[in-house]
């Protein structure tokens, strides 16, 4: 009856690889709006006011 616990492993180890990708995702996204707002800032304020 290893198998049981073998397979509670695999699925806590895929619970956790799944929540780091989230949370990676969620960060890259966040720092990309962030980089993005700062380029349009930093382009032109003018064109983005009109």
């Amino acid at each position: 009856m290893r198998l049981e616990g073998w397979h509670v492993l695999v699925l806590l180890a895929t619970l956790v690889m799944a929540a780091i990708v989230v949370v990676a995702v969620t960060l890259l996204v966040r720092w990309t709006l962030r980089w993005a707002r700062r380029k349009d800032i930093g382009r032109g304020s003018g064109s983005a006011s009109s």
